[in-house]
Formats: structure tokens, C-alpha cells, sequence
């Protein structure tokens, strides 16, 4: 019975803590019972997400409300969209790339952990050796148009972690997770900014980069502007991961809630309140998420996608049957 009654109560508070996040803006839920979330994504009216479960592309059109079909393939890591161009690493760890506007599946090579921006993806590739250190990871970059593969970095024995916007794009190493790496791809020059502690979760647009840094038991979100070199610490609340950012917003997890950090404006706002919330992604005012709130309790194995539309404000009151 008491069990019972403290499953009503957390049900009761994420309904309560749902009501009170619309005050701020708008909540949807787009697609229901998913499972095993694993990212999402979304640009423009598309969002995209897969699920360890199935391991099966989903993307859906919020124009039309509904979910595209997409050819058969199995995503392994990382889903990730520009336009109509939706990227991700498959089964046969290479890279796939599927258009939206033409319907066309094509697998680009053997590479792993791809981003997709303008006409570039970018990836990491594996050279396997019969002896120590066994294998050397590189990064490439392949031009959708010209069909050409450029290798950017050398050979070494640590895998990397990417992301790419305009013509930047960053990473950090494994042996050297402290040091950030800045690619210009019209000079091919690179350069390099220091974090304070082990960076993951790399983000950037424009000249801001977002991270976070720190250990599994304790992370913050950070920022650094690389036109005026300066880095901002957004959290110290060291339950802060996976940031993501897209003009002046930062959106990131703390503690299983979403917030957004407005850069320009230094506020930060929370947008759930149940504890139940992860995987986010940003594009304008739109943020999309999985949340298990329905289920009463942070359940990584069952949740839905979530939109919400930040520039969508509603009454802090509504009157039923008043008029």
C-alpha cells in the first residue's frame, strides 16, 4: 500500500511539475513509448532519434505530424542532422547518409561517430593492427558534393569526440581530453584552447564551443567564446552533462531535468521538473527530449520524445467553464 501511495505522489508531482514548466512555454509530445532513448536531434521540422532496443532510424516531420518512413538500417551511435541531411553511424560500422527530400540511402564508408554540416561530414576512421597499440583512429572529412575524402588529423592510438558547424570543427582526444582542437577547414589550420578537467559531450555554432568537463561522479557545462577567448563556467552544481547549443541557447541535463542557459542574457531557465527528462537537442526556440514522466519515475527504458516550443507562452491560469 505504501508503495502505492508514494507511485500516486510521484505521479501527482511530475503532473504538477508539467503544468507548471507550460508557464514558460509550450509542451508536445510527439511520439510515445520509446525505448531505450539513446539521442535526439532536430533541425528545422525534423527530428531524429534511434533507440538501443531496435537500433532502427527514426525521424519525424513535425509539418506533417508524422514520422517519415526510412529505408531499412541499423544505427549504432551517433544520429545527427543538418537540412535534409540525416547522418549516423550503421550496423557495418561505417557511415550512413539518408536524404529527405530525395529518399535516398547511401552508406559513405567504413568510419564511426559521424556530424553532418553544409555540404561536409565529418568522421573518425580505424586502422587495425596486429600488434601494440592495436588500433590508430584519424579524423576525415567527406564533401557531399565533390565526393571527396580529406584525412585532417594523424595517426593515434585514442579515439576522438567531434562536432562541426560552418567551417570549425572541434574535438578532443582520448590520451588528452583537457585539450580542445579547433579545425579551419578554408586554411586547414588548427589551433587550441585549454579546458580545466576532461571535456565530453562537445558542442559548438558560431564561435562558441559548449562542453562539459569533469568526472562521471561529479561534471559542469562550460563555454568558451574562441573570437574573444573566453571561457565561462554556465553550472556548478557538478550534476550538470550534455549540453547542446544552437544561437544564444544552451540547453543541457542537471540532475534529470532540462535547462537552457541563454548566453547573451546569462539566465538560466528550467523547462521540466520531474526529474524524468534526457537526451536533449535544440534548434531556434524548439527543444525536443525523452521523458518518462508518465511512468511515475526516471525510466531509461521507456519514455516519449517531447517538443518544446519556447516562443509558445500560455496563461499561468487556466478558468474552466469561466467566461
Amino acid at each position: 500500500m505504501r508503495k502505492e501511495v508514494i507511485l500516486a505522489v510521484s505521479i501527482l508531482m511530475c503532473l504538477i511539475g508539467s503544468m507548471s514548466v507550460a508557464q514558460a512555454g509550450e509542451e508536445t509530445k510527439i511520439v510515445p513509448d520509446q525505448r531505450l532513448v539513446v539521442s535526439t536531434a532536430i533541425y528545422g521540422n525534423l527530428v531524429t532519434w534511434y533507440e538501443t532496443s531496435t537500433n532502427v532510424p527514426h525521424i519525424y516531420d513535425l509539418s506533417i505530424g508524422k514520422e517519415l518512413n526510412v529505408p531499412d538500417d541499423r544505427v549504432e551511435s551517433n544520429m545527427e542532422i543538418y537540412e535534409n541531411k540525416v547522418v549516423w553511424q550503421n550496423g557495418d560500422d561505417g557511415v550512413s547518409l539518408y536524404d529527405t527530400s530525395t529518399k535516398k540511402l547511401t552508406h559513405i564508408t567504413e568510419a564511426y561517430n559521424p556530424d553532418v554540416y553544409g555540404n561536409n561530414i565529418i568522421y573518425e576512421k580505424i586502422k587495425w593492427l596486429q600488434d601494440e597499440p592495436y588500433t590508430l583512429h584519424s579524423l576525415y572529412i567527406y564533401n557531399m558534393t565533390t565526393k571527396k575524402e580529406t584525412k585532417i588529423t594523424g595517426d593515434i592510438n585514442a579515439d576522438y569526440k567531434t562536432a562541426i558547424y560552418g567551417n570549425k570543427i572541434v574535438w578532443v582526444r582520448a590520451d588528452n581530453p583537457s585539450i580542445i582542437y579547433i579545425y579551419d577547414i578554408p586554411s586547414k589550420k588548427v589551433s587550441t584552447t585549454s579546458a580545466s578537467d576532461s571535456v565530453s559531450n562537445l558542442d559548438i555554432y558560431g564561435n562558441v564551443i559548449v562542453w562539459q568537463s569533469g568526472s562521471d561522479e561529479k561534471s559542469d557545462i562550460y563555454m568558451r567564446d574562441i573570437s574573444i577567448h573566453k571561457t565561462i563556467q554556465i553550472t556548478k552544481s557538478g550534476s550538470a552533462i550534455e549540453p547542446a547549443i544552437y544561437g544564444n541557447r544552451i540547453v543541457y541535463i542537471n540532475a534529470n531535468d532540462i535547462y537552457v542557459y541563454d548566453k547573451f542574457t546569462r539566465k538560466t531557465t528550467r523547462i521540466t521538473s520531474c526529474g524524468c527528462a534526457y537526451a536533449p537537442s535544440i534548434y531556434n526556440d524548439k527543444i525536443v527530449y525523452a521523458d518518462s514522466h508518465e511512468t511515475g519515475e526516471m525510466n531509461w527504458e521507456l519514455g516519449s520524445i517531447y517538443l518544446y516550443d519556447l516562443s509558445k507562452q500560455v496563461p499561468k491560469f487556466k478558468h474552466q467553464g469561466m467566461h
